[in-house]
């Protein structure tokens, strides 16, 4: 039986050694067998591992168990197995069907790995990964020098998503906060490189390396690649349009009130120049009757959706998007920004968060929230003084308007 052993983990090796000498009463009869090297043996298999809620396997079978089992098997020689099974014989609980309880697969993180929820959450970014711009306090002072300092001290105080009010600022009127107008500002994208031959969009979880997405200490974000960049002109410069993200729920807020979801269009400058960087469109939806319909197709293939952005809808191109929102781009307010996620950098990222809410039904919702694991949201930021402003129709310019505002 010896020369069996060569197959198994030393610690099995060493019970089945002694294991003529178990009985009944509890008893140390292993020689140098202790958890703390038990535990030193199995450590390598803990990394990647899939858990699930069930019970306890003997009676009374106790509920709310939680389950963990390494991705990771061993081998063991048949005498080992032969061994336990001279004490103990067959003792197995036959398996019961998992149902609609989740099976989720965990893994190793990383040390630049950051989550929504869980060890690395929002409320870490800052101290747990040093960035900054995330919330870390320390001190701007210790950059290097002066443009350095004054760039980590900005970026501290425009930091992404804040809460909107939405009041306009009127001639002869005294309500304060008010939002500034800024008159005429039309956007809209140049959808003419897009056409419907071209590739069609790609959906996919970011930050997604195991399957099912369900992993609740990551909350994912569902994710559509856009394919040939469509342009979107703005104050002077052009903006590429790469991806567009799902939250739930919303990150903005309006007058204090958050909601059910938010779409984010996310583009990076190709042409023109000044400080402006990053543009970024934030659509809020509302639970309504009624879905556009681009948001219903990503939810009724959002449960497909995997690390690898994939044409999980063949005939489902950009057109299909644009054409539903540009009649709501009249109006939005904007602001000076940062990312919503690490590693939160404030530096020339612009903000317009369309005025008119959407809809979206909550059999759509649920589907969404199901693929992305839900509250993937970073919490409101101060607003630290910032311009707030209006902009995309007519605004009052003072000029109709008598000295006493009639």
């Amino acid at each position: 039986m010896g020369a069996n052993f060569r197959e198994s983990p030393e610690w099995l090796m060493q019970l089945a050694r002694n294991i003529s000498g178990i009985g009944t009463n509890p008893s140390y009869p292993v020689p140098g067998l202790t958890f703390a090297e038990l535990t030193e043996q199995i450590k390598p298999i803990l990394g990647d591992y899939y858990m699930y809620y069930g019970s306890q396997t003997y009676p009374p079978c106790y509920q709310a168990v939680q389950w963990m089992i390494p991705t990771t098997t061993l081998k063991v020689s048949s005498a080992v197995i032969e061994a336990f099974k001279g004490l103990q014989g067959e003792n197995v609980r036959p398996s019961f069907a998992l149902g609609n309880r989740p099976l989720v697969k965990f893994r190793p993180e990383t040390e630049s790995h950051w989550t929504y929820l869980g060890p690395r959450g929002v409320s870490w970014w800052g101290s747990t990964l040093e960035y900054t711009s995330c919330g870390k306090t320390a001190d701007c002072e210790l950059q290097p020098n002066q443009v350095l300092r004054d760039k980590c001290l900005a970026e501290q105080q425009r930091q992404s998503p804040i809460d909107i009010y939405t009041n306009e600022c009127m001639p002869n009127v005294n309500v304060e906060p008010c939002v500034t107008q800024a008159g005429m500002r039309p956007i809209g994208f140049d959808v003419a490189s897009t056409q419907p031959q071209s590739d069609p969009l790609k959906i996919y979880i970011q930050d997604c390396d195991c399957y099912p997405c369900t992993n609740v200490n990551n909350a994912y974000t569902l994710a559509i690649k856009v394919p040939e960049g469509p342009f979107l002109p703005y104050q002077g410069s052009d903006f590429a349009l790469s991806q567009i993200t799902f939250h739930t729920p919303s990150e903005h807020a309006f007058d204090g009130v958050t909601y059910a979801m938010e779409v984010q269009f996310h583009m990076d400058r190709v042409r023109g120049d000044g400080d402006r960087k990053k543009l970024k469109i934030a659509i809020l939806f509302e639970t309504g009757e009624a879905s556009p319909d681009w948001v219903h197709k990503v939810a009724m293939v959002a449960d497909d959706a995997n690390g690898t952005p994939d044409s999980l809808v063949p005939d489902f191109h950009f057109r299909d998007i644009s054409v539903a929102i540009h009649p709501l781009l009249d109006k939005y307010f904007f602001y000076e920004g940062s990312e919503t996620r690490p590693p939160c950098s404030g530096d020339g990222v612009t903000w317009l968060v369309l005025k008119t809410v959407f809809k979206v039904t909550e059999e759509d919702l649920v589907l969404l929230q199901a693929a992305q694991v839900g509250d993937n949201v970073r919490p409101i930021q101060p607003l630290n003084g910032r311009l707030l402003s209006v902009a995309g129709t007519a605004q009052f310019d003072g000029s109709a308007w008598g000295s006493d505002g009639q």
